[in-house]
């Protein structure tokens, strides 16, 4: 039985809280080489294993979601 994981894609911004646990936060997720743009947006992808997770993160404003793509 082969599991087939989804993965979601999100535009978000790290919060000032979140800059501070920034390098905690991407090797959560598996996020290797997070780029951020000047107004600190960048895009990630997100398991969908670990979507109640990161969605706590966003409700506890380490991150803001801008867009779901």
């Amino acid at each position: 039985m082969s599991v087939n994981l989804q993965v979601k894609e999100f535009e978000i911004k790290f919060n000032k809280k979140g800059m501070q646990r920034k390098e905690y936060i991407c090797e959560k997720f598996g996020w290797k080489h997070v780029h951020l743009t000047v107004n600190g947006h960048c895009l990630v992808r997100v398991k969908s294993t670990d979507l109640e997770v990161f969605e706590e993160t966003a409700n506890r404003h380490f991150i803001s979601i801008i867009k779901r793509l």
